[in-house]
């Protein structure tokens, strides 16, 4: 009986010692930069490696006119590397979308800089994160006549090149995987 009570004592210690110790702060604050960020709101998840592990906090436009999303994780898989790739992707047919990320590298080092810094610093250069064209954009182009759609390419994308045909080209190639090769 007392062998039994010792055992029971000793497996209680390890619980509360394991109890304490799993309620460390694992919080990790990352920067993703995007071309855009449609379909995202304070409160989408964030999955790394298709497991959730955190939301969105924040969303900014830096000083390139790109949007930045500051991300909490935490957990096991909270730590992103210094090559991860992310992308946006929808969680539904109503226009919720996630980010989800690939944690590739070496760990991303924690980072004391003012936040001003971090967005125009992101811990995930936007050409490191793809996009999903989105379903509806492509169903509303479809649905003019043949005449009008030729007409919606060359004024929208006549206007893109004007001001800057480099970052439009990045994005495109980002946002349709299929233009990469």
């Amino acid at each position: 009986m007392r062998r039994l009570s010792l055992i029971s004592a000793l497996i209680a210690v390890v619980a509360v010692v394991f109890a304490t110790g799993a309620g460390g702060d694992d919080t990790r604050t990352y920067y993703i930069e995007m071309d855009n960020a449609f379909g995202l709101v304070n409160g989408s998840e964030v999955k790394v490696a298709g497991v959730i592990q955190g939301t969105i906090v924040d969303l900014f436009i830096n000083r390139d006119k790109k949007a930045v999303a500051k991300v909490e994780l935490s957990g096991e898989l909270s730590e992103l590397g210094d090559a991860t790739t992310c992308s946006s992707e929808p969680n539904s047919l109503i226009a919720e979308y996630f980010i989800n990320c690939d944690p590739i590298g070496d760990p991303i080092p924690s980072s004391s800089l003012p936040e001003e810094e971090r967005i125009n610093a992101p811990d995930v250069p936007a050409d490191r994160v793809f996009q999903t064209v989105q379903n509806d954009l492509v169903q509303s182009a479809l649905r003019e006549p043949f005449k009008r759609r030729l007409q919606l390419l060359l004024n929208e994308f006549g206007t893109g090149l004007a001001g800057n045909p480099e970052e439009l080209n990045a994005a495109i190639r980002r946002g349709a995987p299929a233009l990469r090769n």
